[in-house]
């Protein structure tokens, strides 16, 4: 999966520090740019180290760094510097990049180009962007925002400026990638955008700056420029907005996360640059909110599970309040910026707002609470996937188990989590011939379900789902499900792990243990994946009973043979079985410090060789948590 190119308060700085005099490279996923220490700084600007230290000591005389290396000492990003230079007046060194070097704008630069751009990537799908073109003395600035849903790297992206401009003016063009906006942010003073510069093999243009055309290139023309999707793509660094807005004379356009559709691209081409207009709203929660809650209003969960509404009702009406909220502090301009699409103020039928308005003034009713999980459980699980009312049915469990979780856990985590593993390994192969496998017709009334959806991909959330389509794909994958004992279903596809082995995603139980006995074998091999840890049970028929081992309330990753959250997780699953503690309402605190001094369950798990068997009766599990837990507590 693709990861989506940074925005708003996701970006993530990792620095990688050589040594003091060298540049260091910091990146943003895909993104580089040279930093500079104190001394290079002074080199670049043309003044000396003591001068330049003096300025620093002074606390407002150099710009803030933008990160430190690993003894603390500062660095500034090029960009930064180029933009100190141009604000204080100095000479901006002349392998600037970006827009620092170019000059003031006399009057608002003519725009060129605003619409959609489809790009045509090699490799991979074609792909939507929303491009603006302005035209400058010293080239075009070209804005790129990805439409909603539309994930791409920014060097990929950036090919858009080739399709629509003429290569003669390729090499002059400063591309930018404006953050998207947090709906309802109060300060936007340090807006800003990638920046990026395309780098054609081309000799420099002969002649004067002609006006700009879209790109035909004769098709049979051999000697010709390269096709955009083939030309270099250079990071320039950041650029804040009101730098752009200073050599383009106006504000440059800002689009909140999740606003910059088609359709409002569209209005926007209909409007024109510099007015901002109301779209419907694809950028807050509140209209999928609206959704559910009116689904299961429809669906009569008021009157079936009155406790269940009351909880999704009061969502709702905090959701509402919040965008309300938000639309009050919402910005429409800032510094170099103004917003372009603003989402339509929320509102929903009288009907529905008086129904939830009256659910949430109602009493909670904890008895009446556990009856209606037990009961929406499987009716959440059997409903078609995707749905609006599954998601809403879901969301009642959740608020329940919430609600539920420190006077009920036995109830709240009974219930079962997805879990991947291997199919290597003895032990994995002895309970998987503990399974029963399904028939067409379970499967064909199955494949369809939430409860399937689950198993093939860990986020069905509607956005994931809509971009990504990884239900809609593994469902076409799976090779098989199966039962064990207890009804908990394994469902394998056709992919494999590294090793060759084919992968299962099964139902893994979150509950304390029912059944096991002077007989169970906790055991696990090392060819397992991560968390393949199960309990195996002879049976007085001669069966074999082969149950995932639980970790009540919490994490199942498990691993051995060194001190780490993985054996930890492994420890603290076996003491919860064997003494029956919840790990979200227990009162035996102990168990969230390091285990007791002299454990001889922790020196199993953490000196067992990574590469040998877990072979552990559970008799002596059982004693070695009664003696930690007395060790802990005296």
């Amino acid at each position: 999966m693709p990861l989506p190119s940074p925005s708003g308060s996701a970006r993530r700085w990792y620095d990688n520090r050589i040594d003091q005099e060298a540049v260091t490279t910091v990146s943003i996923y895909d993104v580089h740019e040279e930093q500079y220490t104190l001394a290079q700084f002074a080199r670049r600007v043309g003044i000396s180290e003591g001068r330049a230290r003096a300025m620093l000591a002074a606390g407002d005389r150099l710009p803030r760094p933008d990160v430190s290396d690993a003894d603390g000492r500062p660095m500034w990003r090029q960009s930064t510097i180029d933009r100190w230079c141009r604000r204080v007046g100095r000479p901006v060194p002349k392998d600037a990049k970006g827009v620092a070097s170019w000059q003031d704008a006399s009057e608002p630069a003519p725009v060129m180009f605003c619409g959609e751009v489809l790009v045509r990537s090699r490799p991979g799908r074609p792909f939507r962007v929303h491009v603006v073109v302005w035209d400058t003395p010293d080239g075009h600035l070209v804005q790129i925002t990805r439409f909603d849903l539309e994930w791409v790297d920014n060097r990929i992206a950036a090919t858009a400026a080739a399709q629509v401009l003429e290569p003669a003016f390729w090499s002059d063009a400063v591309i930018i990638f404006p953050l998207t906006g947090i709906f309802g942010g109060d300060s936007y003073d340090h807006y800003s955008g990638d920046v990026y510069r395309l780098q054609p093999s081309l000799p420099a243009h002969a002649g004067g700056r002609r006006l700009f055309t879209l790109l035909k290139a004769p098709a049979d023309d051999e000697s010709g420029p390269p096709e955009p999707a083939d030309v270099p793509v250079e990071y320039a660094g950041l650029c804040h907005s009101a730098e752009i807005e200073r050599v383009i004379g106006r504000p440059m356009p800002m689009w909140l996360d999740g606003s910059c559709t088609p359709e409002a691209a569209r209005r926007l081409t209909a409007f024109g640059l510099g007015a901002t207009f109301t779209v419907p709203d694809t950028t807050t929660p509140w209209p999928q909110t609206r959704e559910r809650i009116a689904a299961a209003f429809e669906w009569g969960m008021r009157e079936r599970f009155p406790q269940a509404f009351r909880l999704v009702a009061l969502d709702a009406l905090g959701t509402l309040e919040d965008v309300r909220d938000k639309h009050v502090r919402q910005k429409e301009r800032g510094e170099g910026w103004y917003l372009v699409a603003r989402p339509a103020r929320p509102d929903w039928p009288i009907t529905l707002e008086t129904a939830a308005t009256e659910a949430a003034q109602s009493e909670p009713d904890l008895a009446a609470a556990a009856i209606e999980l037990e009961k929406l459980r499987p009716l959440e699980a059997q409903e078609p996937y995707p749905s609006t009312l599954g998601e809403v049915l879901f969301e009642a469990t959740r608020e329940l188990g919430w609600l539920l979780q420190k006077h009920r856990p036995e109830l709240v985590f009974d219930a079962v989590i997805r879990q991947g593993i291997t199919s290597a390994g003895p032990v994995v192969e002895q309970w998987r011939q503990t399974l029963v496998p399904l028939t067409d017709i379970e499967v064909q009334g199955l494949i369809g379900s939430r409860r399937i959806a689950r198993l093939l991909s860990p986020d069905i959330s509607a956005r994931t789902e809509s971009e990504f389509k990884f239900v809609e794909k593994a469902r076409r994958q799976v090779v098989g499900i199966w039962r064990d004992y207890a009804g908990r279903l394994t469902v394998e596809t056709i992919e494999e792990s590294w090793d060759g082995h084919p992968l299962l995603e099964l139902e893994w139980p979150m509950g304390l243990p029912a059944d096991w006995n002077e007989h169970t074998i906790i055991a696990a091999d090392p060819e397992a994946d991560v968390g393949a840890v199960f309990a195996l049970t002879p049976m007085q028929d001669g069966t074999l009973r082969a149950d995932p081992l639980p970790n009540p309330g919490s994490d199942p990753s498990y691993t051995w043979g060194y001190s780490g959250t993985g054996p930890s997780n492994l420890y603290d699953a076996l003491v919860r079985c064997a003494l029956g503690i919840w790990a979200s309402s227990s009162a035996d605190n102990w168990l969230r410090k390091p285990a007791p001094h002299g454990s001889e369950l922790w020196h199993y798990i953490t000196t067992a060789r990574k590469e040998s068997p877990i072979r552990l009766p559970w008799p002596q599990v059982q004693a070695w948590a009664r003696a930690d837990r007395k060790r802990a507590l005296s």
